[in-house]
């Protein structure tokens, strides 16, 4: 019996399921073992790992219960066992706009130091060794977020230096990040709220070498200290107004509904092994 065989019987299962699940939700997978390596040996073990994002909850939960009847299929379709162990799952966030209007007022009350022209002319060699399509993500995001003539506009402001000194307005939104986060689950039992301020070179993409080439220089410091310094504001706002802080857990209450939080991870589930 070929465990190989079932994992890449389950991954073209997985792949036929993507046409029915919603547009914004994604499964991402990768082969962990692949059982050995002599190709004239039928490999009788293999492990895959799946990670399914998806905007809400429930959304996840019915994705995970198909992708779980895909793996017994392809156990039956090759008479192997299956083992199948949740590794994590988080939450999606619950947003506070009591919480993002104290934010954005701190962040606009910062100062920012202007950066040199050294800074300058390095972040520019950061932006010219990116593709075409990784220098409009800054343009991308800002027409998803405040519409395409607003975010144009916006875009345009930015992007005149590679480093950007500029606090974005508020604009409460209700879209989902593709990301995940823990933070989310802490969103579920406590109103929380969450800044991204700029560490690196515009359009540096996620997960690049270029944004870990930046990662200890000077900008990354000031931009971890302007989100410090934001986070101890709203801390400091909520101590000196304690209607604010009330205002926002009723408001956390009203997203959250009466069941409130479900933990993601099954009971009895534990640590996995670090590989």
């Amino acid at each position: 019996r070929s465990g190989l065989d079932a994992v890449e019987l389950m991954n073209v299962g997985v792949q036929y399921l993507r046409e029915h699940i919603i547009t914004e939700a994604r499964v991402h997978y990768a082969l962990i073992d692949a059982g050995g390596k002599s190709p004239n040996v039928v490999q009788p073990q293999a492990e895959v790992l799946y990670l399914i994002r998806a905007p809400k909850n429930e959304l996840v939960e019915e994705i995970f219960a198909r992708v779980n009847d895909i793996a017994k299929g392809a156990a039956l379709m090759t008479g192997t066992k299956l083992q199948i162990q949740v590794d994590k799952a988080c939450s999606n966030l619950i947003p506070n706009e009591v919480m993002e209007e104290l934010m954005a007022n701190n962040l606009s009350n910062i100062p920012l130091r202007d950066p040199t022209t050294a800074e300058i002319a390095f972040a520019q060699e950061i932006q010219d060794t990116l593709t075409q399509e990784e220098k409009g993500s800054t343009l991308n995001a800002l027409v998803n977020v405040y519409g395409r003539k607003e975010g144009a506009e916006l875009a345009e402001k930015i992007l005149k230096d590679p480093i950007s000194s500029m606090v974005l307005p508020y604009l409460p939104n209700e879209k989902s990040s593709s990301g995940s986060t823990d933070v989310a689950d802490v969103s579920w039992l406590a109103p929380t709220v969450q800044c991204r301020v700029s560490c690196y070179a515009l359009n540096t993409p996620g997960h690049s070498w270029q944004q870990v080439a930046q990662g200890k220089l000077i900008w990354a410091h000031d931009g971890m200290l302007t989100a410090a310094k934001a986070m101890a504001g709203v801390g400091l706002d909520l101590l000196r107004n304690p209607e604010l802080l009330e205002k926002a857990k009723a408001e956390l209450v009203e997203r959250t509904g009466p069941e409130g939080y479900k933990c993601p991870i099954p009971e009895g589930i534990q640590p996995s092994k670090v590989k």
